[in-house]
C-alpha cells in the first residue's frame, strides 16, 4: 500500500510538477492540547519521514483532525511547508487587498480560492479550504452510492467568476469502501466522469502554484474539523461522540487528559535535565532520532550515537532510554483515546500501554515513580460499563499485564525452545537480540523440560539482561515457564539440578509449583504469553497431535476404504461418518498435489472435479494454500506479462477454487496484486494482442473482478 502510494505521488509530480501526498506529523496528536517541544519534534519527525519515503520536501501538511493554532502554523512555516488544509469554519475573517476586513459568516470562507494566514511573528502560510458541505455528503450521507452523482455535484460546486478555481473533498480515507461500501469503485466512476466532461483534476500543491493567495485570513483559534466545540472532544464531555452510546457520559475525557498532560511534562522534564549530560547537542539528536526510530540495525544506532552520545556505554544506553521516554510520551497522546464513546476501548488502553512504558523508563532514568499520582487521576476516569471500574482498573488489568518485561520474555522464549530440535545459539526475538547458553533439555514421555541462561540485549535501549529460566510442558495445554535475574552461576546449577531431580522422577505438577515460587518474576503460562507466541506455542503443541490424528484417520481410511467403495459401487449414500474419512482423504491427497513443483493443474482439477461430483467438502486450510498460490502465481505473472503457461494456470486455480466454493475474501491478496500491476501490464497490451491472450485476461479479469486488462 505505501508503496503504491509513493509512486501515485511520484506519478502526479511528473504529470503537474507538483505530487499529491501531504506530509503530517509522526504521531496523530491534537497540536494545540500539546507542550510546543512535543509538537515541534512530531512535526519534524513526520517532516523527516515524509522526505525519505517520497524523496522530496513536502509543500503542503495535513493536521490530526485539522485541529489548528497559531502556535502550530508557525512551527510550520518555519519548517518550509507552504500551506494547511483547513475547513470554512475554521477561518475568522478575511482581509481583501483593498484593506477591507470582514468576519466570516455562518458558511465559512469561500473554499474554491486559497488565502494567505499571517501569524504572530509577521510569517505567514498558506490556507486552501476544503468544501464541508459536500464533504459531509460524502463522509455522512449517500452521495458515495453514484459516481456520477458525486461529480455532478462537485461540478455545481464552480460558480461563474474568472480564473482559477478548485473544489476539495476532505473525509477519511476509510470512507471509500470501508465505511462506505463500493465507495472506491465510485469514486474512479466520478474522477472519470469529471475528465470527461472539461474540468482538470489537479491536486492542491498544483492549484497552490497557479493560484497563489491574493487576500490574508485570521484562523478561529483552537478548532478542528470533527468537533463543533473547537478541540474539547480530547479533553472535555462535551457532547461528541455520546450519539454512539445515547445516556454514556464522556466525564473521564477530562481525567485521562489531566494524567496524559501529567506524564507529558514529567518526561518533557526529565528530557531537558538529563539530556545535556547524555547528549552533545539534545535539539539536535531528538531531531535526528527519527533515523533510528526507521531501522533499529546496530550500525545505524551505533553511528547515531558515535554522533550525539556522551560517555560510556552505559551512558549511551541511558540516552536510548531518554529518547525512548520522549518518544512513548508524545505517543500516549494520540487523539484516538479520546474520541470514541468510553474509556473501555482499545484506543484508551493504547494511550494507557505507552503511559506505562513511560513510567518504566522514567522510574529507570531518575528513580523517580510518579505511577501512584498518575493512578489517582486515572481513578477518577470512570467507565460507563459498571463491571470495568475506572482508568486505574483498567489501565492495571490491560496496560500492565501485556508488558513485557526481561523475565516474561525469556519465559516466553523458554517456551518455544521446548519445541525447537536445534535453536540457534543468537537470534532476534520481538525486540531483543536473544544469547543462549547452558541449555539443559530433557525428555520424559511426551514431557518436555528446558533449563538455560539467556542474555537479553534490548534492540531499542541497547540494556543487558542475564536471565536464568525454566520451562515445561507434559501434555496439550501444560505448558509453563518462568525466569528471573541471574546472580550468579550457583544460582543456576541449583536450579538445573533440582528441575532434573524432579522432572526425572515423573514429578511434573511439584516441578510448575516449584518454577512458579523459584521463578515468580517472570513465571506465565501459555495463556500469559503474547497473542502471537501463544499461537506459536500451541501450533506447536497441536502440531504432533494433528499428525497422531492424521495417522489413525489414515488406519481407518485403509481399513474401510473396500467397504466405501463397495457402497459407492451399489449407489448406496455414505453414512455420514464415511463421508468426513473420505473428506480427510482428499483433503490430504489436494495438500500434496498443491504443494508439489512443478503444480500439477490438469490434476487439480480432476481431483476438484471428484470432490464436487461426490458432495465432498475441502477444509477451508487447502482454500487458504489455492488462494496462497493463486497470488503467487499474479506474482510471477507481473514478472512476465506474457507467459501463457502461467496465466493459464492461474485461470485455472481460480476456476478450482470457486468450484470448490471457497470464501470470496480468500482471493481479495491476488485481486489487490492484480490491481497493483495493472500499470505494468498494460504497457504489455500490443504483445498481449499479438500472442492472442486477450481472450485469457478478459477471463482472468472476470474471475478476479476487476477492469478488463486487455485495454
Amino acid at each position: 500500500m505505501l508503496n503504491a502510494i509513493v509512486e501515485a505521488d511520484k506519478e502526479s509530480l511528473s504529470k503537474l510538477g507538483h505530487g499529491n501526498a501531504l506530509a503530517q506529523p509522526y504521531a496523530h496528536i491534537i497540536m494545540p492540547l500539546s507542550k510546543y517541544k512535543y509538537r515541534k519534534v512530531a512535526i519534524d519527525w513526520g517532516l523527516k519521514y515524509f522526505e525519505r519515503f517520497f524523496e522530496r520536501e513536502p509543500e503542503g501538511f495535513w493536521l490530526p483532525e485539522a485541529a489548528v493554532d497559531s502556535t502550530t502554523l508557525e512551527i510550520l512555516a518555519q519548517a518550509g511547508i507552504k500551506f494547511v488544509l483547513l475547513g470554512p469554519h475554521q477561518i475568522k475573517s478575511v482581509a481583501r487587498k483593498d484593506g477591507t476586513k470582514e468576519a466570516v459568516g455562518p458558511d465559512g470562507a469561500d473554499f474554491r480560492r486559497t488565502y494567505k494566514a499571517v501569524l504572530p511573528s509577521g510569517n505567514t502560510i498558506g490556507v486552501i479550504v476544503y468544501d464541508r458541505w459536500l464533504s459531509g455528503l460524502v463522509a455522512f450521507g449517500d452521495l458515495l452510492k453514484s459516481g456520477e452523482l458525486l461529480a455532478r455535484r462537485a461540478l455545481e460546486r464552480f460558480d461563474n467568476r474568472a480564473g482559477a478555481q478548485i473544489v476539495t473533498l476532505a473525509v477519511d480515507g476509510e470512507t471509500f469502501g470501508h465505511h462506505k461500501r463500493g465507495g472506491e469503485v465510485e469514486l474512479a466512476k466520478a474522477l472519470d466522469y469529471v475528465e470527461r466532461n472539461g474540468v482538470r483534476l489537479t491536486n492542491l500543491a498544483h492549484f497552490y502554484s497557479i493560484s497563489p493567495p491574493q487576500d490574508e485570513v485570521e484562523i478561529a483559534e483552537n478548532t478542528s474539523w470533527s468537533c463543533p466545540h473547537g478541540v474539547e472532544r480530547w479533553r472535555s464531555n462535551c457532547g461528541c461522540g455520546s450519539e454512539i452510546r445515547p445516556g454514556w457520559t464522556q466525564e473521564w475525557r477530562a481525567p485521562l487528559r489531566q494524567a496524559v498532560d501529567y506524564l507529558a511534562d514529567n518526561a518533557l522534564k526529565v528530557f531537558e535535565s538529563l539530556a545535556p549530560t547524555l547528549l552533545n547537542n539534545p535539539d539536535a539528536a531528538l531531531d535526528d532520532y527519527f533515523t533510528v526510530m526507521l531501522d533499529r540495525e546496530p550500525g545505524v544506532v551505533e553511528k547515531y550515537l558515535d554522533t550525539y552520545a556522551i560517555g560510556s556505554e552505559e551512558a549511551k544506553s541511558k540516552a536510548l532510554e531518554l529518547l525512548e521516554l520522549f518518544r512513548h510520551s508524545l505517543l500516549a497522546q494520540s487523539s484516538d483515546a479520546w474520541f470514541f464513546e468510553d474509556i473501555f476501548r482499545p484506543e484508551p488502553i493504547q494511550a494507557m500501554k505507552h503511559m506505562a512504558r513511560a513510567l518504566e523508563l522514567l522510574k529507570g532514568l531518575t528513580g523517580y515513580n510518579i505511577e501512584n499520582h498518575l493512578l489517582e487521576i486515572l481513578r477518577k476516569a470512570r467507565s460507563n460499563v459498571p463491571d470495568v471500574g475506572n482508568g486505574e482498573d483498567i489501565y492495571i488489568r490491560y496496560a500492565l499485564s501485556s508488558a513485557v518485561s526481561p523475565a516474561k520474555a525469556a519465559s516466553m522464549l523458554a517456551m518455544r525452545l521446548l519445541f525447537e530440535a536445534s535453536p540457534s545459539q543468537e537470534f532476534d526475538y520481538y525486540s531483543y537480540h536473544a544469547i543462549l547458553e547452558g541449555l539443559a533439555p530433557l525428555r520424559l514421555g511426551r514431557a518436555r523440560g528446558l533449563t538455560g541462561i539467556a542474555t537479553l540485549i534490548s534492540r531499542v535501549t541497547w540494556q543487558h539482561y542475564r536471565l536464568m529460566f525454566a520451562s515445561l510442558y507434559y501434555g496439550w495445554y501444560d505448558v509453563y515457564a518462568g525466569a528471573k535475574p541471574l546472580a550468579n552461576t550457583d544460582e543456576y546449577e541449583r536450579l538445573e539440578r533440582v528441575f532434573s531431580e524432579y522432572f526425572s522422577k515423573g514429578m511434573l505438577r511439584d516441578l510448575v509449583s516449584y518454577i512458579s515460587k523459584e521463578l515468580s518474576e517472570g513465571f506465565i503460562d501459555v495463556l500469559g504469553a503474547l497473542p502471537d507466541e501463544r499461537n506459536i506455542i500451541i501450533g506447536y503443541v497441536t502440531e504432533s497431535a494433528v499428525v497422531d490424528l492424521s495417522r489413525q484417520f489414515d488406519q481407518l481410511y485403509d481399513l474401510y476404504a473396500p467397504l466405501m467403495e463397495y457402497l459407492k459401487q451399489t449407489g448406496t449414500e455414505y453414512p455420514a461418518v464415511f463421508k468426513r474419512l473420505m473428506e480427510h482423504y482428499v483433503d490430504k491427497i489436494m495438500e500434496q498435489t498443491l504443494i508439489a513443483e512443478p503444480i500439477n493443474v490438469e490434476l487439480i482439477k480432476a481431483l476438484a472435479s471428484i470432490i464436487t461430483k461426490t458432495g465432498l467438502r475441502l477444509s477451508d486450510f487447502v482454500g487458504r494454500i489455492i488462494a496462497r498460490k493463486v497470488a503467487d502465481l499474479v506474482d510471477l505473472l507481473v514478472k512476465d506479462p506474457t507467459s501463457k503457461d502461467t496465466l493459464q494456470k492461474l485461470i485455472a486455480l481460480i476456476d478450482v477454487y470457486r468450484m470448490l466454493e471457497f470464501a470470496e475474501a480468500g482471493l481479495s491478496e491476488a485481486r489487490r496484486k492484480l490491481l497493483m500491476a495493472m500499470p505494468t501490464l498494460l504497457t504489455y497490451a500490443d504483445q498481449i494482442k499479438q500472442l492472442g491472450l486477450v481472450t485469457d485476461y478478459n477471463n482472468l479479469a472476470r474471475l478476479l473482478r476487476v477492469k478488463n486488462l486487455s485495454a
